[in-house]
């Protein structure tokens, strides 16, 4: 029975993040409209207006910053209260009379925390513990959307997607000659080498890329993971030969020579990138 209504709350997450995904595209498409309505350069003095009149300061205060956001999203009140409406206090996978989809700032009396907190005085413990984890996720609701939400990346311009692409890729990519380079094949080594130095071009601030786009690019890798393609190179052992130096007033420690120089030079490819992401 908890099981089915894990399941029903697993449903109500994914039903909110769909519809805050779908009013960003709402407002998104809004914006673009009125973009091309006054213009490019009209339209950018316009919604930045706030941000050039509170730049002064070096680092934004939380005041500010709120009201740098009211003033963007002003002109769509209307679809964010729908948002809020759907998502928080309107009824989703549970009937209206339990009232088990809306948000409360107290759920004292709620009929569903009253109906799990019966379910611990059972004495079983494995019941009591699943009806504790249901009664917590049913008071944070609210919580556990905005972490949702935070997890979720939405690729709006072509550049985005061309990262997003060539980061699955590489990933595959990596996967498939990770066999070979545990089995020290040399022509693993120049794959991964030409892998890395064409994912570290997403990275790099030039002419035709800016700071915002690195730091989105950084942001579509970390997302899919792709540093941990860079932890398991990192995990092929690299043998070294011992080369400290003894001196007449004691011992130096000198750094350890590297036998496999297709492999160190690998590493110093992946410290790189990691610099990087």
């Amino acid at each position: 029975m908890l099981q089915i209504i894990v399941i029903l709350c697993d449903l109500r997450a994914n039903y909110r993040i769909s519809c805050a995904v779908h009013t960003y595209e709402c407002v998104f498409e809004e914006m673009q409209q009125k973009q091309s309505t006054l213009g490019r350069s009209s339209y950018r003095q316009e919604s930045q207006a706030s941000f050039h009149s509170s730049s002064s300061t070096s680092q934004w205060d939380d005041a500010i910053k709120e009201t740098f956001l009211q003033n963007m999203f002003r002109p769509h009140e209307g679809l964010l209260g729908e948002l809020s409406h759907n998502c928080f206090f309107s009824s989703i996978v549970c009937p209206d009379h339990i009232g088990a989809d809306r948000v409360m700032e107290s759920y004292e009396g709620n009929i569903m925390v009253e109906c799990l907190l019966g379910l611990s005085e059972y004495g079983d413990r494995m019941l009591t513990e699943n009806a504790i984890n249901l009664i917590f996720r049913q008071t944070s609701q609210y919580v556990r959307f905005c972490h949702d939400l935070s997890q979720v990346s939405i690729l709006v311009y072509s550049d985005s997607i061309d990262v997003f692409n060539a980061t699955n890729e590489a990933i595959r990519s990596f996967s498939g000659i990770q066999k070979r380079l545990n089995t020290d094949e040399r022509d693993a080594y120049s794959v991964a080498s030409e892998l890395l130095m064409k994912m570290q071009g997403f990275l790099q601030i030039s002419d035709t890329q800016s700071n915002a786009s690195v730091t989105m690019n950084q942001k579509i890798m970390m997302d899919l993971h792709f540093e941990v393609v860079l932890v398991n190179i990192l995990r092929l052992p690299l043998k070294r030969l011992s080369s400290n130096n003894e001196e007449s007033n004691g011992f130096e420690v000198m750094p350890d020579v590297a036998v496999n120089i297709p492999r160190r030079i690998l590493f110093q490819d992946t410290f790189g990138e990691f610099s990087l992401i």
